[in-house]
């Protein structure tokens, strides 16, 4: 993977790709974190805002949401 700021937003991010794959296990790596704050939201029956502006590269190379309350 490539190197990241840790307020890297999703939009700079798919900028930086380029158009180009990542394989599978880095996409996993990547997304399954959002997803899991996606259901706990859910599960508050909170809606959480997924612009790819408002999703955000963590420290750790992850998605996370920019605001944790949705």
């Amino acid at each position: 993977m490539s190197e990241h700021h840790p307020e890297q937003s999703f939009r700079d991010l798919l900028s930086t790709q380029a158009g180009s794959q990542l394989p599978i296990d880095d996409v996993l790596f990547i997304i399954l974190p959002l997803m899991r704050e996606v259901a706990h939201l859910h599960k508050l029956d909170q809606v959480a805002q997924l612009d790819t502006a408002l999703v955000l590269r963590n420290e750790h190379g992850s998605l996370t949401l920019r605001d944790p309350k949705g």
